[in-house]
């Protein structure tokens, strides 16, 4: 009985949990379409929805088996597991109570940086410190520093050729008939090849570089 409460109060915190994301974390990710016209809100929201779902579920395994057991190790929780669950149910609360107040905020945050510092927070507290392992939490947090430096570098070199590609051309909208085909086919070669490789892991496949390639 014990068990099936908490099953019924998790999903319902994880409910909460994806309201938030969707007022925060999916705002971040469409704000520049929407603000450029390029969509509607409704579109927006509406692709938003779908593929999040999509990712979650073809490709959320990896991520959350880190939250779930890389962050933190369970093994030290063996001895009572229910704790180790109202742990992971109270991170799950804290970061859904803290993204609902920055989204009241206007406060575009990272769910990422707030569970993992929830996780961290009740492992060290009730397991010690010694059941975190810092060195991927160090890793995780030398991510958070180098992605924006990495996406800003992209960002500037993919602004800079569509310039010199399209603003500058003689004839703007031709050269965008031209030149634009190929970066969509770049980009979803790019992105087909980074979900294929590896990180179909919900339907158990791992192909090899060079099918993924050949794919």
């Amino acid at each position: 009985m014990e068990l099936k409460f908490l099953e019924y109060f998790t999903l319902l915190i994880g409910l909460y949990m994806a309201w938030n994301i969707g007022a925060n974390d999916v705002a971040n990710a469409v704000s520049t379409s929407v603000g450029s016209k390029a969509l509607t809100l409704k579109k927006a929201v509406v692709l938003a929805g779908i593929f999040e779902f999509l990712g979650a579920y073809f490709l959320g395994g990896n991520v959350s088996k880190t939250i779930q057991s890389g962050i933190i190790n369970p093994e030290v929780f063996s001895g009572d597991m229910i704790i180790f669950i109202l742990g992971m149910i109270s991170a799950l609360f804290a970061t859904s109570v803290w993204l609902n107040l920055a989204s009241y905020f206007k406060l575009p945050v990272s769910t990422t940086h707030a569970i993992i510092g929830a996780v961290i927070g009740f492992g060290a507290i009730i397991g010690g410190v010694h059941s975190v392992d810092w060195l991927l939490v160090l890793s995780i947090a030398l991510s958070w520093i180098v992605t924006p430096l990495i996406s800003g570098f992209i960002a500037f070199f993919v602004f800079t050729l569509l310039q010199k590609k399209i603003l500058y051309a003689f004839s703007p909208i031709d050269a965008t008939k031209k030149f634009i085909p190929v970066v969509v086919f770049f980009i979803f070669s790019f992105f087909a090849m980074s979900i294929i490789y590896g990180k179909l892991t919900t339907l158990k496949l791992n192909l090899s570089l060079q099918l993924s390639l050949f794919i």
